[in-house]
């Protein structure tokens, strides 16, 4: 697949294209559900949000913002200590 560009290019493009079914399938979960089977429709897209967030993470994984900060929210000190100290 790697050594090919037409087959990848249809790897990445069927790949995409089973994303958009189990994104719209979410939807139809979602639209269906009722009281009764509101539990299970939840499991159900539950499950393929894990999926796409597995298959396709920088598309539909979650995001992560790292923030460092130090006393009080300040700016962050960073202090050496060597062998004199």
């Amino acid at each position: 697949m790697y050594k090919h560009d037409s087959i990848r290019d249809k790897y990445a493009r069927a790949k995409n294209a089973c994303q958009e079914f189990a994104a719209e399938d979410i939807l139809e979960i979602a639209y269906d559900a009722t009281p009764e089977t509101y539990n299970v429709a939840r499991l159900k897209v539950d499950a393929h949000k894990w999926v796409a967030s597995k298959l396709l993470p920088k598309r539909y994984g979650e995001k992560q913002q790292l923030e460092h900060t130090g006393e009080s929210g300040g700016p962050l000190v960073i202090k050496w200590k060597g062998k004199d100290e």
